[in-house]
């Protein structure tokens, strides 16, 4: 049986969100960009907000049922919730607020709080107040006081989208240890590709109050089709060709780039008409003379238009008939003497090269 069924409708003013969303066990995650409504359908899975109409199940339990008049309060839903900030009682110790609301649910086995405690590594703060411990340390304590209410299913609500990137890192790992150590399903609230990848198992990418495409991480996500999910996860060239050519016994498409060809596997669109496709400017090579021999079928001429370096690395843009992004170490663009006007030829395999639809 699915951890949860959300088929949510809700209004809130000029937005609409129409959910469509199963979980079986593991670890989801609902991935998109701000207002997306990611949070609106967490918050309808919670029973903050009313859904218009719809049905929600956790496990074998509907909580929400517009037809048969169905509306469990939060309470006793079975839920988990970590909201952004960690929300803890500022009145309470380290250890109360643990263990707020745990004595007074039900719901078979339950992480006693010395495991709990070991878990998070949070056995120093037990004495302390909220207002005593790190940010990162208030969400460790939200994330445990969740998990000692015994819940069927968790809900973590962007838990470290207020956090610097070392304290993300450091909590990422204590939340894989908490979903390969605990049976616990989790729906995962998040705008960072890195951590869907490294903790779910299924994610669900919202635009616009509707889920555009799902799947398992990898497959949705390093290999987009959609527009919206190029642009969530990075993919800086995104570029709008004719289709020149099909050579079907050779799996590859040819796409007008200028007066050039660009090759990408094969697609059925008619000979003459555009595509959008797509590929990420870290798959990009750079080279000073055109290469020998090689298994990438691209190899096409350009100028530097400009260079900007950022940090250990240098976003390179050169002008093919259309402005394609590269980015390459420090180190190469001083060993290959680049500079603005230098002429250059860009290697890209062709299974580097993404189709993508605006929408579903």
């Amino acid at each position: 049986m699915p951890a949860l069924v959300a088929r949510i409708q809700k209004s809130l003013g000029a937005f609409y969100l129409d959910l469509d969303l199963s979980l079986e066990k593991g670890w989801g995650s609902l991935f998109g960009r701000s207002g997306a409504g990611k949070t609106t359908a967490l918050h309808c899975i919670a029973g903050i907000l009313r859904p218009d109409d719809g049905e929600i199940r956790i496990g074998e339990n509907r909580v929400y049922s517009h037809e048969a008049r169905i509306e469990r309060r939060v309470r006793d839903r079975g839920i988990g919730l970590v909201p952004p900030g960690g929300a803890l009682f500022p009145h309470l110790d380290v250890r109360e607020n643990l263990l707020f609301g745990a004595a007074r649910k039900d719901r078979g086995e339950v992480p006693d709080l010395e495991t709990v405690v070991e878990l998070l590594e949070i056995g120093g703060l037990l004495e302390r107040r909220p207002s005593e411990i790190s940010t990162g340390e208030v969400q460790r304590v939200a994330i445990g006081r969740a998990i000692l209410s015994g819940p069927r299913l968790l809900l973590l609500d962007e838990p470290l989208s207020s956090l610097d990137a070392p304290l993300r890192r450091r909590i990422v790992r204590y939340l894989a240890r908490i979903k390969e150590e605990l049976s616990i399903p989790c729906l995962y609230v998040t705008h960072s590709l890195g951590e869907v990848l490294t903790l779910c198992d299924h994610v669900a990418v919202l635009d616009g109050g509707q889920v555009i495409t799902a799947g398992r991480p990898l497959e949705v996500l390093s290999r987009p089709r959609h527009l919206v999910v190029a642009d969530l996860t990075g993919m800086e060239n995104i570029l709008s060709l004719a289709v020149a050519e099909h050579l079907r016994s050779e799996g590859i498409t040819r796409l007008r780039l200028g007066t050039q060809i660009l090759e990408a596997p094969l697609c059925e669109t008619e000979v003459g008409s555009a595509v959008r496709v797509g590929f990420r400017a870290e798959e990009v090579i750079l080279a000073t003379e055109p290469p020998g021999p090689t298994s990438a079928r691209n190899s096409i001429k350009g100028r530097i238009a400009s260079i900007e370096e950022e940090g250990d690395e240098a976003r390179v843009t050169v002008d093919c008939g259309e402005k394609i992004l590269a980015r390459i170490t420090l180190g190469s663009l001083r060993s290959l003497g680049l500079g603005e006007g230098r002429e250059v030829t860009l290697i890209l395999k062709a299974r580097s090269c993404h189709y993508l639809e605006q929408e579903v």
